[in-house]
């Protein structure tokens, strides 16, 4: 009799695992499924590049701004900002407070 217990706890343990083991590759499954529902969203959507003209503020930087216009069609934020030095004829990183500055954004047409 002791020896069936025994057995049946190692039986409803291994259930247990291999319970868990199923729940994570589903989770793995459903969370790769979104992520490349949401890739394809992306590339499929219709997202057209448009230009705004910004005032510079007391402390904006080239990167503080890439941190807010730019999106996942720029490649990293050097690509963002050479764009942006390009458009405005900067040659370096330096912006002044009260000048205005063209940045380009993409954002969906519908």
């Amino acid at each position: 009799m002791r020896r069936n217990v025994h057995r049946l706890q190692f039986g409803y343990g291994f259930v247990l695992i291999l319970l868990a083991v199923c729940m994570l590759f589903l989770g793995i499954y459903i969370g790769s499924s979104r992520v490349a529902n949401v890739e394809a969203k992306g590339a499929d959507s219709a997202r057209e590049k448009y230009y705004t003209a910004i005032l510079i503020e007391e402390g904006d930087t080239l990167w503080s701004i890439a941190d807010e216009y730019m999106t996942y069609e720029y490649k990293d934020r050097d690509s963002y900002m050479d764009e942006v030095r390009k458009m405005n004829d900067l040659t370096g990183s330096i912006i002044k407070s009260g000048s205005t500055l063209l940045v380009p954004y993409y954002a969906d047409t519908n």
